[in-house]
Order: structure tokens, then C-alpha cells, then sequence
């Protein structure tokens, strides 16, 4: 279903992301990042889940996509 399509979609991302030299992060509010989180990890080790709150100052996001 709905995680099934969600899971297809972020490896299209996060390989679209580590072929431009890229970490692939999932930006999501701070309610749903440890479900997530629990939701994906086994599947995706290489996607960062985090909130928006948990991004540095410092540091820039380009968004290469939505998922909706």
C-alpha cells in the first residue's frame, strides 16, 4: 500500500542524490521522524530521517523532491 509506494519512491530519490555526490535526507516533522524512522530503516540504511528542527544552521538543503 501507502508505505510500499513511499519506499519505492525514496530509493528512486536517494539514488538520484548519492549519483550527484549527495547524502539523501528525508525531511519530515518532528511527529513522524522515529516512525519514520522504525518504518524505513531496515530497507533504506542510507537515508538520513530528520526533522526540520535537527538541521543545523549552518548547513544548506536543496530539495530534490516532495513526497506527497
Amino acid at each position: 500500500g501507502l508505505a510500499e509506494r513511499i519506499l519505492t519512491h525514496l530509493l528512486e530519490y536517494i539514488q538520484q542524490a548519492e549519483v550527484q555526490g549527495h547524502s539523501a535526507v528525508l525531511l519530515v516533522t518532528p511527529d513522524l521522524r522515529l516512525m519514520l524512522d522504525k518504518l524505513f530503516r531496515t530497507n533504506l540504511p542510507n537515508l538520513h530521517i530528520l526533522s526540520h528542527q535537527e538541521i543545523p544552521d549552518d548547513k544548506r538543503v536543496n530539495v530534490i523532491a516532495r513526497i506527497g
